[in-house]
């Protein structure tokens, strides 16, 4: 007895299975077959028969009592090779993705460890800073007008370059930087970079160089007459030797729309030139200066303020090219591969050229101007356009102001005829 009992929970637990894989017991044996007496064989011979039914069907399909098993010949022969279960797949995976997952958080880790590390370095730097002090900064850094937004990363004005630096006050552990000794500069927090102590005075290029602070200012009547010893020992530059006119124009503000103009004629020859602009111009035609990068015109720096750079200190040399660059960073996009700088007024030191070449500029004057500038007090057409090409030089740089209407009158005409001359126009290099 206790033998049958165990014969019917298997045969109970068998058919479960079966039922599970879509077919009964029930239907593979008729009601009036399954007796008191060997009603367990018929349903063991079922089970059976049941089982080898199965190994027919496709996995996930239920059979219906109108399908016949395929033949031998129609069988698929990757059907028989025995397949990886699901399970073990998935248990596979899991483990791959967990072992990624803790790979990444051993990352984590590790980064956090070495940032951890690298900002206690640098409070213990700054803890140690003082006054009248140099500091190397290594990357780029932004810069803010007073201590309290320093503090807080708030309405900064400008960015400073990599560099190195006087330090004129320190408050809370934010520090005032200034590239000339004993002079107020802006707030940088020391967090937003890396900081050698006591780096020598000067950048790279320039540590041996003495600076004077003497002033010059280049005529436009006789250019080479003041500082061409200066600029050129400052990476400046008023004429090449070759074949070229370096043609660039002044746009300190704009006059009628004579800019304009202007770049419709040196479109119409295919000509480029630069344009050496101010922050006020750059905001207030902004569409225009985009215009002149577009057609592939250099546009270069001529301060925010038009400030006498060879009357103001060092560190505001600096403020005034470094804000020119935020303005033109954020009105325009990024700066121009070749970095032009022309002092305002054509004035300037060696102190301001040697700000200006730590900045990554070329100083650019010129080998010829003329009283162009006046707007109420023009100069004749016929006689500027003969005194231009009279004072054509292969790799001059020519000075013109774009306010000037005369300038935009004869422009079309110097340009042809200088060509008939056999000379060839270039931007500054």
């Amino acid at each position: 007895m206790k033998n049958r009992y165990k014969l019917i929970a298997v045969a109970l637990a068998s058919a479960l299975f079966i039922t599970s894989c879509g077919t009964t017991i029930i239907d593979k044996v008729p009601n009036d077959k399954v007796t008191d007496k060997g009603d367990l064989e018929i349903i063991e011979d079922n089970i059976i028969d049941t089982q080898d039914d199965n190994k027919d069907v496709d996995k996930g399909e239920k059979p219906t009592n109108d399908e016949k098993p395929a033949d031998d010949k129609d069988k698929n022969p990757e059907e028989d090779k025995e397949e990886k279960p699901a399970n073990e797949d998935q248990k596979g995976d899991e483990d791959d993705q967990k072992d990624e997952e803790e790979g990444k958080i051993d990352e984590i880790v590790n980064t956090e460890d070495d940032q951890r590390d690298d900002l206690s370095a640098q409070i213990d730097i700054v803890k140690r800073l003082k006054v009248g002090q140099t500091i190397y900064i290594d990357s780029e850094v932004n810069a803010y007008s007073n201590a309290n937004d320093a503090t807080h990363w708030s309405n900064e004005v400008t960015t400073y370059p990599a560099g190195t630096y006087y330090i004129f006050k320190i408050v809370d552990n934010v520090i005032n930087i200034s590239l000339a000794p004993g002079e107020p500069g802006g707030w940088i927090n020391p967090l937003d970079t890396r900081i050698t102590e006591n780096a020598p005075v000067g950048n790279n290029t320039n540590d041996n160089k003495t600076l004077t602070g003497e002033a010059y200012s280049w005529s436009w009547l006789y250019p080479e007459s003041s500082g061409s010893e200066v600029l050129e020992a400052n990476n400046g530059v008023y004429t090449y030797k070759d074949n070229n006119i370096y043609l660039t124009f002044d746009n300190g503000y704009e006059y009628k729309t004579n800019t304009s103009k202007i770049l419709d004629v040196l479109k119409s020859t295919g000509v480029k030139a630069t344009f050496f602009i101010t922050s006020d111009f750059l905001k207030s035609h902004t569409d225009v200066v985009k215009r002149m990068v577009n057609e592939g015109h250099l546009v270069g720096n001529h301060s925010e303020k038009h400030l006498n750079h060879s009357a103001v200190s060092k560190d505001a040399v600096y403020t005034d090219l470094a804000n020119w660059e935020s303005d033109f960073k954020s009105l325009i996009g990024s700066l121009p591969n070749t970095k032009a700088y022309r002092p305002p007024e054509g004035k300037f030191s060696d102190i301001s050229l040697d700000v200006a070449q730590n900045l990554g500029y070329k100083t650019v004057l010129w080998a010829y101007a003329y009283k162009d500038w006046d707007t109420s007090n023009q100069p004749d057409v016929r006689s500027s356009l003969s005194t231009l090409l009279e004072n054509n030089k292969g790799g001059n740089v020519l000075l013109l102001h774009a306010v000037s209407d005369t300038n935009v009158a004869l422009l079309e005409d110097y340009i042809n005829q200088t060509k008939v001359q056999g000379l060839n126009f270039s931007l500054i290099r």
